[in-house]
């Protein structure tokens, strides 16, 4: 159907320094994009997560397509605290939640945002984690973490 445009998430970063573009993104009408910058890699290292995300962004722009960020996202365990903070904590998935999305948002190409995840959930078993994927800015049993607030600050602005 030509009529209706068309999108895939890619996962692949875009910057020569993160290895080049995915090389089926030219053919579609808008770039979708999951980052994980100071999660799976970088990790614990949210202000390198930004500038890489940005270049990454930067280099998007070239497509002269829409682009929305579908995944970004950092673990945090309900009711644990670290300052500074530190990843799992909930002040670490809150400034890097803050951070990412504001880098995004000031790209004027940049027209959605998607954190990952609305609330924990079960995972199957496995050494990496223990029973839950705590992405969630809400605990399993629907309780706001430190970044459901900082998300609701965001979109107030």
């Amino acid at each position: 159907d030509p009529t209706r445009p068309v999108t895939m998430v890619s996962c692949v970063p875009f910057c020569k320094k993160s290895g080049g573009p995915d090389v089926a993104m030219k053919h579609f009408d808008v770039i979708s994009v999951n980052r994980y910058y100071g999660w799976y890699n970088h990790q614990g290292k949210i202000e390198e997560a930004e500038k890489l995300l940005s270049d990454d962004l930067d280099a998007l722009r070239t497509y002269k397509r829409p682009v929305i960020l579908t995944e970004f996202g950092a673990d945090a365990i309900s009711g644990f605290h670290a300052n500074p903070a530190q990843m799992f904590s909930e002040e670490y998935q809150s400034e890097y939640i803050e951070k990412l999305f504001r880098v995004a948002n000031e790209k004027d190409f940049v027209t959605g945002i998607h954190v990952w995840a609305f609330a924990d959930f079960k995972t199957a078993q496995n050494i990496h984690r223990p029973l839950f994927n705590y992405k969630g800015v809400f605990t399993r049993d629907r309780n706001p973490k430190m970044a459901a607030h900082t998300l609701r600050k965001l979109w107030r602005r």
